[in-house]
């Protein structure tokens, strides 16, 4: 699972240092025989199996917004200033699998890139080909037979998963057995939280709930309407300054996805919303502590059809 909190999360402790698709991974959705009571179940999946040479049509934005405030004794610091960061990303671009592994994840991909802009300026960007690691930092990403410049491999680390490590999106919101329309189920918290810690963020508590909210029709295909809402509490963010303590540390999201029956694709559509609240108390030379207070929004919306 790539946690899109965790690029906020990160941006977040660089403030406090100076007081600033969930993809791939198992069978396709497909609808199974009703239920004993004759109710028709249907098993859910948020990724397939792919296969080398398939090709699929990706167009995603990105959205995020973090704002910065820094008191003391519950005034502004007089030579801080408060910040407000926004950045739009904006994606289109047609991959091709060149190489998948045994459970069926792309190791490497092929992007024909049609549009690439950040902030409304276009990144130079044709032709991407992406090596996939364990580790996202790991990744080798090539654009247009050069390694990625920082602002080109910054976008995509917005707008692609870059790594293999980590639980899939199927283990943690996935449910064991079918599922009837209007049926809820919860995540797998110990998975989640643990995912989270694998990353470098501790979290004390995660609850997370899933339903299977209708079936509807996208691209001539029938699919299904998946929605999930997560709460997070306790976060404990990294390299935060000596001395420096979370006193609050808060994350939700809302998620939407729409997963074809016949496997097209892992998903159609693709919807995230992320908030975040952190507050930090950070010691000071003289005088009494300062309290960086943070709070950001993170908006991911996807569109993806196979050719």
């Amino acid at each position: 699972m790539r946690h899109p909190f965790i690029v906020l999360v990160m941006g977040i402790a660089g403030c406090a240092n100076t007081p600033s698709t969930v993809e791939a991974p198992t069978a396709a959705a497909v609808s199974a025989p009703a239920s004993a009571g004759g109710t028709k179940t249907y098993a859910v999946h948020f990724g397939r199996e792919s296969r080398v040479g398939e090709r699929v049509h990706l167009v995603k934005d990105h959205a995020s917004e973090m704002n910065t405030k820094i008191t003391r004794d519950g005034a502004p610091v007089p030579d801080q200033q408060d910040k407000r960061e926004k950045q739009t990303i904006h994606y289109d671009a047609v991959s091709t699998a060149i190489a998948v592994d045994a459970r069926g994840r792309v190791t490497r991909v092929r992007y024909d890139v049609k549009d690439l802009t950040s902030d409304g300026k276009r990144l130079p960007a044709s032709v991407v080909e992406l090596t996939r690691h364990a580790k996202e930092a790991d990744a080798d990403i090539i654009v247009d037979g050069s390694p990625a410049s920082e602002d080109v491999r910054k976008a995509l680390h917005s707008l692609l998963k870059l790594g293999l490590d980590g639980p899939t999106d199927d283990e943690i919101f996935g449910p064991k057995v079918p599922q009837a329309i209007g049926a809820r189920w919860g995540i797998d918290e110990p998975l989640a939280i643990a995912s989270f810690k694998d990353e470098g963020v501790n979290v004390s508590t995660i609850k997370g709930e899933v339903w299977l909210d209708g079936t509807t029709n996208m691209d001539g295909a029938e699919c299904l309407s998946v929605h999930a809402v997560l709460d997070m509490r306790g976060m404990k963010i990294p390299d935060l300054p000596p001395g420096a303590v979370m006193e609050e540390g808060h994350a939700t999201a809302q998620m939407s996805a729409v997963l074809p029956l016949d496997g097209r694709v892992g998903r159609a559509q693709d919807h995230l919303t992320t908030k975040l609240l952190f507050r930090i108390r950070v010691p000071a030379a003289q005088g009494s502590p300062m309290i960086v207070s943070v709070d950001a929004k993170e908006v991911d919306e996807a569109h993806e059809t196979a050719m």
